[in-house]
Order: structure tokens, then sequence, then C-alpha cells
């Protein structure tokens, strides 16, 4: 994928299973080179890639998520980076979803 300058915004595997992220405008190019490799691969899709840069600390932006809950049923956590934590949304609606995680940015309560 790296030499097709894919990039990959995640990537996690075990011994039965290799989860990679890519975006939309390259899954396809990403599909024919995986499946030369891999005899069988699934594709899902997926609205959006939300990270809350700042934090690694998942428990702190679940705690700040919580807060709306009409969020936390649509994001799925994906990784943490060493600034960041990531999650991918399924919405039809993401500027619905951008409007209620602007409330976790202006909450001011305490966690």
């Amino acid at each position: 994928l790296d030499n097709k300058n894919i990039t990959c915004w995640s990537i996690k595997s075990n011994p039965s299973s290799v989860d990679i992220v890519v975006s939309q405008q390259q899954s396809a190019l990403a599909q024919n080179i995986i499946s030369k490799f891999f005899p069988v691969s699934n594709t899902t899709n997926h609205s959006c890639l939300i990270s809350f840069i700042g934090t690694n600390d998942k428990n702190l932006v679940d705690k700040k998520i919580a807060y709306v809950s009409e969020v936390s049923t649509k994001m799925s956590y994906l990784n943490c980076t060493e600034l960041s934590v990531q999650y991918i949304a399924d919405t039809l609606d993401i500027k619905k979803l951008m409007e209620n995680l602007s409330q976790v940015v202006v909450n001011k309560k305490p966690v």
C-alpha cells in the first residue's frame, strides 16, 4: 500500500485477521492490492474518521462524549496515537454529528 501512496489511517492485526483503515477515495485500489496477497477480504464503509487531538486518554474522551448521548451510539473506538484518540462513525448526517460533538468541546463540566 505504501508503494502506491495509500495512506493507512489504522492497522490492527491478530492471528486470524488484519484490519486496515483507508480513505474511500483509495479503497478500490487498496482492495485490489490486498486481494493479491489475501484470498479473503471484507470491506466495511464508514461515514467518517474522527480524531480527538491533544490527548491519548480514551477514558477521558469517552467521559466527555458520554454527555452527548446521540454521539456515542454512532461512533466506535478505532485507535489511540501518541496525541489523539480516534473513532469511526456511521451516520448519514455528518453535519449533525459534528454539531453534537461541538457540545463536547464547549462542555466545561469536570470529568
